[in-house]
Formats: C-alpha cells, sequence, structure tokens
C-alpha cells in the first residue's frame, strides 16, 4: 500500500458507514456489503486509485474462542471444530458467512448473495462494512467502521485464506471467487425493490458526500 492510499483511507474514516447509514435502514448495514463496495469503489477511482470487488467467506471469532484456535493450531480440522464449538459453552462466540463450496459460484443462491464483498486495491482489502459483524455482548468489536489487510498476490486463488487479529478477534477471510453477486440488486441496481434510476441517485448522493468528508478532513 502506498503512502497515497494510506493517506486516503485514513482520511475515508468511519465516512462511507456513516453515509450509507443515512440512506439505508439497516443499523449494522447487515446485507449491504455489495452497495458500500460499489459506492466506495468510486470515491476510489475519483482519487486516482483502481479497484475491484472480492467476494470472501469471513470467520470472526471472539477472543475466548480465538485464544483457543491459536493454542491448538497443529490439531486436525475436526477436532478444532470441536473445540471451537464447545468453547461456545463457556463464553466464546463466532460468526460470519456461511461458505458452500460445492455451489456453482456464477449463480445466485435462492436466499441472496451468501459471501462477503470487500475492495482490492494495490496490496490490501478494503473492507468498509465489517461492522455488520459485530457482536459486542460477545466480545467482538471493531476499533473502526473499515477494515484494512494486507494479503499477498497468492491469495487470490480459490481457497486461500489470511488472518489477522483485531480487538483480540482472530479474523479469517478465504478467497471465495464467487461472482454470483453481480446478479443481485445491490450490485446490478436491477431487480431489486428499487429502481435502477434509484439505485444511481442514491449512489451519487453517497459517493458525493463521502468525496466532500474527505476533502473537508484534508483541509482541517
Amino acid at each position: 500500500m502506498t503512502p497515497k492510499l494510506e493517506t486516503l483511507l485514513h482520511k475515508l474514516g468511519d465516512a462511507a458507514y456513516e453515509e450509507m447509514l443515512r440512506y439505508y435502514c439497516a443499523p449494522k448495514m447487515e446485507g449491504i456489503c455489495l452497495e458500500t463496495v460499489r459506492c466506495l469503489r468510486v470515491v476510489l477511482r475519483h482519487f486516482g486509485f483502481a479497484a475491484s470487488p472480492v467476494s470472501l467467506f469471513v470467520y470472526i471469532h471472539n477472543p475466548v474462542t480465538t485464544r483457543i484456535l491459536l493454542e491448538n493450531p497443529d490439531l486436525p480440522s475436526a477436532e478444532i471444530k470441536r473445540l471451537m464449538e464447545a468453547s461456545w459453552e463457556n463464553g466464546g462466540w463466532s460468526t460470519g458467512t456461511t461458505a458452500h463450496s460445492d455451489r456453482d459460484p456464477t449463480t445466485l443462491p435462492e436466499h441472496g448473495y451468501n459471501a462477503h464483498l470487500v475492495l482490492r486495491c494495490q496490496d490490501v482489502l478494503i473492507d468498509g462494512s465489517i461492522v455488520q459483524y459485530s457482536r459486542p455482548q460477545h466480545g467482538i468489536t471493531f476499533p473502526g467502521c473499515m477494515l484494512v489487510t494486507p494479503v499477498p498476490p497468492t491469495f487470490f486463488q480459490r481457497g486461500q485464506f489470511v488472518k489477522q487479529i483485531t480487538n483480540d478477534c482472530l479474523i479469517v477471510l478465504e478467497y471465495a471467487g464467487d461472482q454470483s453477486f453481480r446478479r443481485a440488486p445491490g450490485w446490478s441496481k436491477q431487480g431489486g425493490v428499487n429502481s435502477k434510476a434509484a439505485h444511481c441517485r442514491v449512489e451519487r448522493k453517497i459517493v458525493n458526500a463521502i468525496i466532500a468528508r474527505v476533502k473537508a478532513n484534508h483541509a482541517a
């Protein structure tokens, strides 16, 4: 990540999340990762950065479950799963997406988009809606509304993982390569409750508001 991009992301701060909330009735931004990525991509392009959508499966574990996973890295996956599920009876907790690796990645699931969408820009992933996975009652919190994760070039192959610790919570990102989001209304702007024209109007308002806040932050 270049210093210029790092500076921009710092100036963005929580602007994307807060502006999205002005137009979408979802207190935790649940289910609008597609809209967030769509708008943020336009914002980044305005400031001279090319970004592309990346679909992921996300697994987030609270400090109790995280400790168990980190203390037993070499156990077979079946045993790890048993220990993780057992931790849920003792203050542990996990959340995230549910992977369906046997599904055709080009078709939209019956109940909507299954994975999670973020942006790839340079050598980082930018998640502007990570807070939808916050579970304060279970010890899963994030210091901000945006998560920036460095990834190696080898990450962009089906089934690759990257891990990081945030607020003592283990976050595991798995590359999904799922393209079904392109058919969902949140991305395509078609086929949903709102018309394409309405989606475009909201997108312009959000993008312009975020850009204005970044510029104001720069001037301050």
